[in-house]
């Protein structure tokens, strides 16, 4: 991309340019880091070719990303009916269950995930879903908890893993990034987080774990999800190495 902005030809370069960084600073979680004119005001919907589109569509993941969830939720019912590609139709619709779901409106934020299933399956769409990671996991596993959801079990069983798979491998990369630009942050485990930690290290299941310290399974894989995504780590291995060279065990 910067390379791209060499070609003078190429009179979007600055624009397009702003835009794949904006994409990779979201994925890094560093919204206050993306360019200026990328956090300011929608501009009205053209084409989903136009830079402009690309543009609202950074807008919205940082408006999403920075908590302003009624700004968002302007703009998608703005969007909505507009868009003409299915893609970003799924994209809005995915974005507005997890919109809704934040501001604590779970019947309607399952019901939009509804919306963005019937969207997605005859197409077999996967990755609008599972690329809010964590997010997705938690309204996925609220929408598998609800009696009157109409999705799929199955569906919703397969977005559920692929998210969690989805946020381990992004806390990795968030990890090595911080790393490499010498950013990592204070790191802090509760004692139960520390002593699970601890347990697995020692190669105790889960079902043991449970055992030990008297608490559900169900109980001891949250708060291994929690340890992972704290740890910024995407398997045991990294999460353990991490804690010991960070001296949390």
């Amino acid at each position: 991309m910067e390379s791209l902005l060499e070609a003078k030809e190429y009179s979007a370069r600055y624009e397009a340019y702003d835009i794949a960084l904006s994409h990779y600073l979201l994925a890094l979680n560093q919204p206050d880091d993306i360019p200026g004119w990328l956090k300011g005001d929608f501009v009205p919907y053209a084409h989903p070719a136009f830079m402009e589109s690309y543009a609202n569509r950074v807008k919205a993941n940082y408006r999403y990303m920075t908590r302003r969830y009624t700004e968002l939720l302007a703009f998608l019912d703005n969007a909505r009916g507009s868009h003409s590609l299915l893609l970003g139709k799924i994209v809005n619709k995915v974005l507005e269950a997890l919109t809704l779901y934040q501001l604590k409106r779970r019947d309607d934020a399952i019901q939009a995930l509804t919306e963005a299933y019937l969207l997605a399956e005859p197409n077999r769409i996967i990755v609008p879903f599972t690329q809010y990671a964590k997010d997705m996991r938690t309204l996925s596993a609220a929408a598998l908890k609800d009696k009157n959801c109409t999705i799929p079990k199955e569906w919703l069983e397969i977005i559920n893993r692929k998210s969690s798979a989805f946020a381990r491998r992004k806390a990795h990369v968030i990890s090595v990034t911080k790393v490499e630009n010498k950013s990592i942050d204070d790191i802090s485990l509760t004692n139960r987080e520390r002593e699970i930690l601890k347990d697995l290290s020692q190669g105790l299941s889960r079902t043991e774990i449970a055992a030990s310290q008297n608490i559900s399974v169900n109980t001891v894989k949250m708060n291994i999800n929690i340890i992972y995504e704290k740890l910024h780590a995407n398997n045991l291995v990294n999460a353990v190495r991490i804690a010991a060279d960070r001296k949390i065990i």
